[in-house]
């Protein structure tokens, strides 16, 4: 079963606002994303998000393009969090939308086992699709707005 990883679309500068929400630019990546998936059959049945605003307004997007109404705030999704904490709940078929590094070295913890692995690397509003297999997990795909 597959799980999807992204990280949040780029936001504005916290000069600018503290809150940091979605740029123009990073609301437009976001979308364009969104919109390619929408044409595969992904089976993404909740998006889970750190609750920081960038990263529910990238799971809110997604969420609307891909035709999916659980949405929900979800622990252990936020920058430094520890990825042993995260692990145990993942949900197949669900999409989580969260920070740098959490991302990449949770997506590093899931296919080698060392979260300082390094395997891949995120840019904003890309999207890493893991399956869990009995023998563990691994990589299928990615895709990035700069792809696109």
């Amino acid at each position: 079963m597959s799980m999807y990883f992204v990280q949040h679309g780029l936001a504005v500068d916290k000069a600018e606002n503290p809150s940091r929400p979605l740029s123009e630019k990073g609301t437009l990546y976001v979308n364009k994303v969104a919109s390619h998936l929408s044409g595969f059959d992904l089976s993404i049945k909740q998006v889970f998000h750190s609750g920081k605003e960038r990263a529910e307004q990238t799971a809110r997007l997604f969420a609307a393009a891909l035709d999916i109404s659980q949405i929900n705030l979800h622990q252990y999704l936020n920058p430094n969090d520890d990825v042993n904490q995260v692990i145990p709940l993942l949900e197949d078929n669900s999409m989580y939308v969260g920070h740098l590094p959490h991302m990449e070295k949770l997506v590093s913890k899931l296919l080698c086992g060392d979260d300082d692995a390094e395997l891949v690397e995120f840019e904003n509003s890309a999207v890493i699709c893991v399956d869990r297999k009995e023998s563990g997990y691994r990589l299928q795909w990615m895709i990035r707005a700069s792809m696109l």
